[in-house]
């Protein structure tokens, strides 16, 4: 009697079990960080890994969700591209100040593409701490060449999918833009005696005239008394530093400041 063992495969054949699958494997601790708890960016990389020739657990190892796109590394770059039959040669050439990458596809004339270490100067991606480009300058030069060349010679294999070493560096320096831009907390705005003097004042008066108006009309008791409370509530610095207590300051009477 023949009997025919099918093998085993995790690639999903229906909507329901890529969902189920995405679940199960977010879920593991054998993912890398952006996948795990993150369901919806493994369905996305198993389809994009469908999509250029990659199994499911293929996928997830060499394609990193980064900026919300899509990236392969670029060791697998060039094993997708190699697997494709269409590359007839490359060749690869790192120096500490360039790397040059020279692919040739079948039928195709070479095509040459290169990355300076000033052009990385120049991209602020030197400068940055604990960057990999301090640490291992000539592998990260040999990646955006290579990068370059593969995508240029072959986009109807990698189907738009960028190099990942690219893609964490644009990923670093829109974090570091992003901690520049937000306000600095280490100085506190100075305010001068003579500010703090007049507010003190100022306030003084206030509540001064909101309790005769509180003695005077009953039907403003809650708005006037609730006012009071706010005013000494606040202190004098933070009036001082808010944009309405500078303005009242600046036009307050001769009779308040003498």
């Amino acid at each position: 009697m023949l009997t025919t063992k099918e093998k085993f495969s995790l690639t999903p054949r229906t909507l329901d079990e890529a969902m189920a699958f995405a679940k199960i494997i977010a879920e593991s601790d054998m993912v890398p960080a952006c996948y795990k708890n993150k369901p919806g960016n493994v369905l996305v990389a198993v389809q994009m890994g469908q999509s250029v020739g990659l199994q499911p657990m293929q996928a997830l190892q060499n394609i990193a969700v980064i900026n919300g796109r899509p990236c392969i590394w670029g060791d697998s770059m060039l094993a997708l591209v190699n697997a494709s039959g269409e590359l007839e040669d490359i060749q690869e050439v790192i120096t500490e100040s360039k790397a040059i990458c020279t692919v040739k596809r079948k039928g195709r004339t070479a095509l040459v593409r290169e990355f300076t270490i000033d052009e990385a100067n120049r991209a602020g991606l030197t400068s940055r701490p604990n960057s990999p480009w301090k640490t291992y300058p000539k592998r990260m030069l040999q990646m955006r060449a290579r990068g370059f060349a593969l995508r240029d010679g072959f986009p109807d294999i990698l189907l738009g999918l960028n190099l990942a070493e690219e893609m964490k560096d644009l990923e670093l320096t829109e974090e570091t833009q992003k901690v520049s831009k937000l306000p600095s907390t280490s100085s506190a705005p100075v305010v001068s005696e003579q500010k703090i003097s007049s507010l003190k004042k100022l306030k003084e008066k206030l509540v001064s005239d909101l309790k005769v108006e509180l003695s005077e009309n009953a039907s403003s008791d809650k708005i006037a008394d609730t006012f009071i409370n706010y005013i000494q509530a606040t202190s004098l610095e933070e009036m001082a530093t808010r944009d309405e207590a500078i303005i009242v300051d600046v036009e307050l009477s001769d009779e308040v400041k003498s």
